[in-house]
């Protein structure tokens, strides 16, 4: 009896090896290609806010967001430091191109919930400021933002992810006066839809 379990055990765990060494070269030499998540629910810790991504097309999301951005002004005068908290809703729409997905997905790495890099074009609104504390410094804020993007959006641990994008476009002021310059974003937050497996 001892020597049939014993024998039952060693075949057990002699499939169970290669089947997880089968699954592994199935996963990573087949024609299985992987696919973005129809629909991502996220909180954005950095900054504070919501956001709400959907699968468009094969290859292709839009990310639609709402959020608290906090800026700080400084400037330094002859008479005295000048400093100023302004704390706007903002609004911003993203859609996205994921243009590596299967290539990373093909080098091992993790894809889910769409951890890959992409094309986009970021637009963002800002509303009038909730909270504006000043010394006498009135600073002038970017109202509007549109313009190509290059971003990535990573998994941090089971529910966690990063966002990070550059850009360059339009920008616009508060005053109405227009210009061409570079911005970005970066995002730290958790998914309320969505677990890494381990």
């Amino acid at each position: 009896m001892k020597t049939f379990s014993l024998v039952l055990l060693l075949c057990a765990i002699t499939s169970l090896v290669n089947a997880q060494d089968i699954r592994y070269k199935t996963t990573r030499t087949s024609k299985y290609s992987p696919e973005l998540s129809e629909e991502l629910h996220k909180i954005s810790i950095l900054p504070l806010g919501y956001a709400y991504e959907r699968k468009i097309a094969e290859e292709f999301t839009i990310e639609a967001g709402v959020d608290f951005s906090f800026d700080i002004y400084y400037a330094e005068t002859d008479d005295l430091d000048q400093n100023a908290l302004v704390v706007n809703p903002t609004i911003h729409l993203e859609p996205r191109y994921y243009y590596n997905l299967e290539r990373r997905y093909q080098r091992g790495r993790n894809v889910s919930f769409n951890a890959a890099s992409y094309l986009g074009v970021y637009s963002e609104l800002r509303m009038n400021p909730l909270i504006e504390e000043n010394n006498g410094f009135w600073p002038v804020y970017d109202r509007f933002k549109i313009g190509p993007a290059w971003g990535i959006q990573r998994n941090l641990g089971r529910r966690g992810y990063l966002n990070f994008n550059l850009a360059y476009g339009l920008v616009i002021d508060e005053t109405g006066h227009a210009r061409y310059d570079g911005f970005g974003r970066l995002t730290l937050g958790i998914r309320l839809n969505g677990v890494v497996e381990k």
